[in-house]
């Protein structure tokens, strides 16, 4: 077993005892081994026509993605939950009020590194007029993690707003919790979890007066 950097050539020589030989060794072929590095995408959702609609109004989901290498693979969750067939960069469909969607990208390189983003879906009743949700982009990077990452990115308004972040298990238990300020509406907030925190998937719920996502967060301390 052999850990290669990039550019490493590697050969094996096999040597004979057989009495009869030709030559006492004989060398293999040259492999070079290219080594990649690990890079994670950046992902975020366009809603259309928006993630606040009336009542059965189909909203297409895209997922804009950096980073994301040649041919990025996709999942879609509804509710945290995989929706089958959903593998695609668009995602379009009627939801409830309050559905959260999430998108998972992954690259397709030999590193295969992964990351999620999410939205609330608003809905409201046929003729109610619909509150327009701050244009946000916000990221969790790194993630996967080691328990310790940052979430960063703008709420959409120049404005310095109140945020709450609460990360919770899969079933809702809620294990960290903090308020930051979002100054002129741009949000960096570090996050350490505890050492004890068991590896695993949680949601992690990012919640402003203008706009309120939920991400996928993986921990593997």
């Amino acid at each position: 077993t052999y850990a290669p950097v990039d550019s490493d050539i590697i050969y094996s020589t096999l040597v004979s005892n057989y009495r009869c030989r030709s030559s006492n060794r004989v060398f293999s072929n040259n492999i070079m081994m290219a080594v990649e590095e690990a890079i994670v995408p950046v992902v975020s959702i366009d809603a259309n026509p928006g993630n606040s609609v009336k009542a059965g109004t189909p909203v297409t989901l895209t997922a804009m993605v950096t980073s994301g290498g040649q041919s990025p693979m996709y999942q879609w969750y509804v509710n945290h939950a995989a929706v089958t067939g959903a593998t695609a960069m668009t995602y379009t469909s009627t939801f409830a009020n309050g559905d959260s969607v999430t998108v998972q990208v992954k690259r397709s390189d030999a590193c295969g590194m992964s990351n999620f983003n999410g939205m609330l879906i608003h809905v409201g009743g046929v003729g109610v007029a619909q509150v327009t949700v701050g244009d946000a982009l916000i990221n969790v990077l790194p993630n996967p993690n080691k328990g310790e990452f940052i979430v960063k990115g703008t709420l959409g308004v120049r404005t310095d707003l109140a945020v709450t972040l609460e990360l919770t298990t899969m079933l809702g238990q809620a294990v960290y919790r903090s308020n930051a300020t979002a100054k002129g509406g741009t949000l960096e907030e570090h996050i350490k979890l505890s050492s004890t925190l068991a590896n695993g998937m949680y949601l992690l719920n990012v919640h402003s007066d203008v706009a309120s996502k939920v991400f996928h967060v993986v921990v593997e301390q």
